[in-house]
């Protein structure tokens, strides 16, 4: 099955435990067995995605990845620390969230954004952030109308035309946007706020990496 690795626990000696989104069945953990140096180790790592293999134990109700054949290591996000930040705040919330009830749909979101932060200088990477957010909240059904955000939250006209493209334009045409800092600025502190209000619970990524995201 198609998968994105969120996150990889240590559990024991020389094993993790791994959290991963999977475009058909949502939300997966399994085990990892194998010490630091192992194959299966170095491919398993957050946000490598690619097709997992998984044996199922069911009288012990768990499972253990028996192969990942990775199609993306998406190498630049790791080379930053802004992205590395951003990459894991998308997977924070994908899990906190269990993938909006939509795992297609979040597998999709997922996917477009580590592919589009990875390919993509910080500068443009912060604003598909906003953007990666900004439609998880309509995944979730809890997205505002950009006209209420306006007046609620502050924002000038040119964050507000910015939300009304990400609604109304294709992604090429809306990637081609290009706002001032202090409209950027507005849509991180809205829609920040607003993930954190839809998720229902404190994102510990936004609470100790704010100021570099």
């Amino acid at each position: 099955m198609q998968a994105i690795i969120l996150s990889v626990r240590a559990t024991g000696k020389n094993n993790g435990l791994v959290t991963m989104l999977t475009k058909e069945e949502g939300l997966r953990t399994s085990l990892l067995y194998g010490g630091p140096k192992s194959r299966m180790r170095s491919l398993v790592q957050p946000f490598n995605s690619g097709s997992v293999w998984l044996y199922e134990d069911k009288a012990k109700e768990s499972s253990k990845i028996t192969d990942f054949e990775v199609t993306d290591f998406h190498m630049q996000l790791k080379a930053s620390l802004y992205k590395i930040m951003a990459a894991t705040l998308a997977a924070e919330i994908v899990m906190k969230t269990r993938a909006a009830g939509e795992p297609e749909g979040a597998f999709v979101l997922l996917s477009a954004f580590l592919d589009g932060t990875d390919a993509s200088g910080e500068d443009e990477a912060r604003l598909g952030t906003i953007r990666f957010l900004w439609r998880y909240l309509g995944l979730l059904g809890v997205q505002p109308e950009p006209d209420d955000c306006a007046g609620k939250y502050g924002l000038d006209k040119e964050a507000e035309g910015y939300l009304e493209a990400l609604n109304t334009r294709s992604p090429g045409e809306v990637r081609r946007i290009l706002l001032p800092a202090p409209s950027v600025r507005q849509l991180k502190d809205m829609t920040f706020r607003l993930i954190g209000e839809a998720a229902g619970c404190r994102l510990s990524t936004i609470e100790t990496g704010f100021s570099i995201l």
